[in-house]
């Protein structure tokens, strides 16, 4: 590998570690309030990273394409994993938890099933094809009504959680932050809702926040990091 690449995965490994610390030390106060759905969250972005990694340096569009899904089976784990952990930790109360949540299950599972059996169907990944791109090439493809229709649901997702906790409760503002940063970002992609807009609303609304401030102030509030770095 080249040193030019090399220079160009510094942050992502970067990322990954930093990803890798909070996740074991998360995992340290699991008996803390929401700690395992944070993990789950937290475990989820470490393998997305991961998947993004291999994706980069992986050659073959083939390899590409098997990265690619790696990374919507695992975002698909954040989906669920976050809304959890957000009652979790703010105690909100909802009727009919138990079938809102079998109902939370059915897209982000389907998502994935689609994802892990795409050598037999062309419902999400249509033309896709490399561009020769520096310092490694990149994976394109058309976005299908399936993955538009997902992209659609996740950013519902996240404007609904956008109405749990009180404005106005200690323990609710790093979280109300966190979906306020990402859905604000969301909704300056949406407008047209042309491919690219499609791709960014699915890469930051899986996301939710990242390995930055909002994350860190979610770990600080569940006392997993001792304070606030911001």
């Amino acid at each position: 590998m080249s040193e030019e690449k090399i220079i160009f995965l510094i942050p992502y490994a970067g990322s990954l570690g930093i990803s890798l610390g909070l996740l074991f030390y998360v995992w340290a106060w699991r008996t803390s309030r929401g700690a395992i759905s944070f993990f789950l969250f937290t475990l989820s972005q470490t393998m997305y990273i991961t998947g993004n990694i291999l994706e980069m340096v992986s050659p073959t569009l083939n390899g590409k394409i098997v990265w690619e899904s790696f990374q919507a089976v695992v975002g698909s784990m954040a989906v669920i994993a976050f809304p959890i952990f957000i009652i979790q930790y703010t105690e909100f109360k909802i009727k009919n938890q138990n079938l809102l949540f079998a109902l939370s299950l059915v897209f982000p599972i389907l998502f994935s099933v689609l994802s892990i059996a795409k050598d037999y169907h062309s419902l999400i990944y249509l033309n896709p094809r490399i561009l020769p791109t520096k310092p490694f090439t990149a994976l394109v493809y058309e976005y299908s009504p399936v993955f538009i229709t997902y992209t659609v649901y996740i950013f519902f997702i996240v404007f609904w959680l956008r109405s749990f906790g009180p404005q106005n409760d200690p323990a609710s503002q790093p979280v109300q932050e966190s979906i306020r940063v990402h859905s604000s970002r969301a909704d300056a992609a949406s407008a047209g809702l042309d491919p690219f807009a499609c791709r960014y609303l699915y890469y930051c609304t899986t996301r939710l926040f990242s390995i930055h401030g909002c994350h860190w102030k979610l770990a600080a509030s569940l006392g997993v990091v001792p304070f606030s770095y911001f």
